[in-house]
């Protein structure tokens, strides 16, 4: 009769290659990375949908779940030319671009032949290309 023998080695002191060992450690690193920003960033951060055209050609309203979304940072000071996020009157958020800032002096002023309004900060006039035309 033969004797069959059969032998399972169970050795669990075996070593991962160096490599999958740095790709394990790279990968928790990468992962701990991502976390820690997503956290800093929903601190610092909020978001808010546009509604409205008010901001078009800039910012769009397009619809259902396809409105742009601005991400606002909640503690940088507004600068001239900032895209903002506010509260009118009735609570409602609103996202308007910043034209001045304080003690400046703003006018506004009508060209009937032309239809439109030209703007005037500290008496320079200001050139508004980001206004959609109505032509």
């Amino acid at each position: 009769m033969n004797n069959l023998s059969v032998n399972f080695d169970f050795n669990t002191n075996k070593k991962a290659p160096y490599a999958v060992k740095f790709l394990v450690g790279l990968f928790y690193v990468l992962l701990l990375s991502v976390l820690i920003t997503q956290i800093i960033f929903s601190i610092t951060h909020y978001q808010a949908k546009v509604y409205g055209e008010s901001m078009q050609n800039t910012l769009n309203n397009k619809g259902g779940s396809k409105n742009d979304v601005v991400f606002v940072n909640k503690f940088k000071k507004a600068n001239v030319g900032d895209i903002i996020v506010a509260s009118d009157p009735f609570g409602t958020q609103i996202i308007k671009r910043v034209i001045a800032v304080e003690n400046d002096r703003i006018r506004y002023e009508y060209i009937d032949n032309e239809g439109r309004c030209v703007l005037y900060i500290n008496g320079e006039k200001k050139d508004e290309t980001y206004i959609k035309s109505n032509i």
